[in-house]
């Protein structure tokens, strides 16, 4: 039966902080947070993902399983290469420690994992090269809420 809560979790349980089950990596693009002229099947498939990763992370957060996803811009690959000289492409080896990070926020004591953010490679990288601290990079994936930001307004 589908209405039944399959992961017999009632309410005060979601509150508590519960150990790492998994983790969930999706890989957008910067297209699922911007639209982009004569691409839009392409940015609708990454908004899509973006929105699914957002739900996952509030659906199996309870579970113990971080969803998150990252964007690792223009990679030149066997599948998809790109021309010799164009700015800003990159080796598939260089987002790994943009990736490992990521990884890493969910293997954190429970109390400081992040699920349903998003980060884009090359804000990592700007990041780290300006000895700031990457998580500042990282970004969740739902708006905050507008009711809320008055709320927070002093003026």
């Amino acid at each position: 039966n589908n209405n039944n809560n399959n992961n017999n979790n009632n309410n005060d349980d979601n509150d508590i902080p519960r150990p790492l089950a998994g983790i969930i990596l999706n890989i957008s693009s910067k297209a699922g947070k911007v639209g982009l002229a004569n691409s839009a099947f392409y940015v609708a498939s990454k908004f899509a993902l973006e929105g699914l990763t957002a739900a996952w992370a509030a659906e199996y957060a309870p579970l113990g399983i971080d969803v998150n996803s990252i964007s690792p811009g223009m990679v030149n690959t066997v599948s998809f290469p790109k021309l010799p000289g164009r700015k800003g492409v990159r080796t598939a080896e260089s987002i790994e420690e943009a990736m490992l990070f990521l990884l890493g926020q969910s293997m954190a004591l429970s109390s400081s994992r992040r699920t349903g953010h998003y980060l884009h490679v090359d804000e990592y990288d700007l990041a780290v090269s300006r000895s700031l601290p990457p998580e500042q990079a990282l970004k969740p994936i739902n708006e905050p809420n507008f009711a809320d930001s008055l709320d927070n307004d002093s003026s």
